[in-house]
Parts: structure tokens; sequence; C-alpha cells
């Protein structure tokens, strides 16, 4: 791993722009041109030392002068997005409750599907998937879903960690409106 001095002598980041750019000459490439490339599954990689690093990950060392404790996730969920305000140091839970829906998604929210003619609301906690309720009205679903989220997490609109599992008696409370 690259120490923070020798970081610091290779590239610059800057946190306005989330972009890394080289303080030195390598070949091919020039002192202020922008570092790394788009990878096949959309992050940013630089290669430092011989060995690639997510953009993500070094900005956060960049900054703080420590490598992240968890996973480094991208608020906005835009993973080319290495603005500094973007940016959080998070466990895997949290980062796992911030990603998008998937193709197959009909309810449009991430976490909620129909079953059995009624909405079914889900989160991952601790890397399993569980399940907050069935819900006859989508308004009641999404209002459960986002309950549940942040029974998991201290304070949602500041993206911080996670301050206590999810656990039985507060899927309870987050459920009491369902009509299973």
């Amino acid at each position: 791993m690259i120490d923070h001095s020798e970081l610091r002598k290779l590239v610059k980041y800057s946190k306005i722009t989330g972009l890394f750019t080289w303080k030195k000459a390598r070949p091919g490439v020039g002192v202020g041109e922008q570092c790394g490339h788009v990878d096949k599954d959309g992050y940013v990689r630089i290669r430092l030392a011989g060995r690639k690093y997510y953009a993500q990950v070094l900005a956060w060392f960049y900054v703080t002068g420590e490598w992240p404790t968890g996973q480094v996730d991208h608020r906005d969920r835009v993973r080319t997005n290495n603005k500094w305000r973007n940016l959080r140091d998070v466990e895997p839970v949290v980062n796992a409750n911030n990603r998008g829906k998937f193709s197959t998604n009909t309810s449009g929210v991430s976490g909620i599907d129909r079953s059995r003619g009624k909405w079914r609301v889900r989160i991952t906690v601790e890397g399993r998937r569980v399940q907050v309720g069935m819900f006859s009205r989508f308004d009641k679903a999404r209002s459960a879903r986002r309950e549940a989220l942040l029974s998991v997490s201290v304070d949602q609109s500041s993206f911080s960690s996670p301050a206590q599992s999810f656990s039985l008696s507060a899927r309870k409370e987050v459920s009491n409106g369902s009509d299973v």
C-alpha cells in the first residue's frame, strides 16, 4: 500500500472537483493531466506504485491521512463523482442500502415490490435481507421502508453509519401500520 506522503508527492486531489491530477510527469502523461480511468464497473481506478486503487478510497486517504475503516460510499450513487462532500466511510450495511433499484423493480422504489397482491417492504441489514412488512397501500409501504432505514442509522440525512441493528422490536414498530 502506498503511504500518505508518497501519495501527496505523486498526485493532487481537488475536494471540489473530485479529480486527481499528476504532480510528476510519467511516460505518456504530463504534469496536471487527470489520473486514472473508468473501469468496467463504472469506478475510477488509479495505478500508483504498481497497484490499482479506487479513486474514492484514495480521496479518503488523501484528505484524512487514514485508510477508510469501512467502505467509501458515493452518497449520490454516481461512481465517478469523487467530490469530497459526496464521499462517506460507512459500514457495508449502509452502503448496501444506498444502492439503486434493480432493473426488474416495478414499484420505482428500491426494496419495495408486489407480492400476493400487496406491497412487500424489505431492507438489507448486516448483509441479510429483512422483511419489514406487507402493505395494501404503496404510500404506507414507502413510509415503512423510510422508517426502517432510519432505525438502522442515526441520521439518514447526514448519511451516518448504523447505530443499532434493525431488531425484531423495531420491525414490529414499523410494521404496526401494516395490514398483513
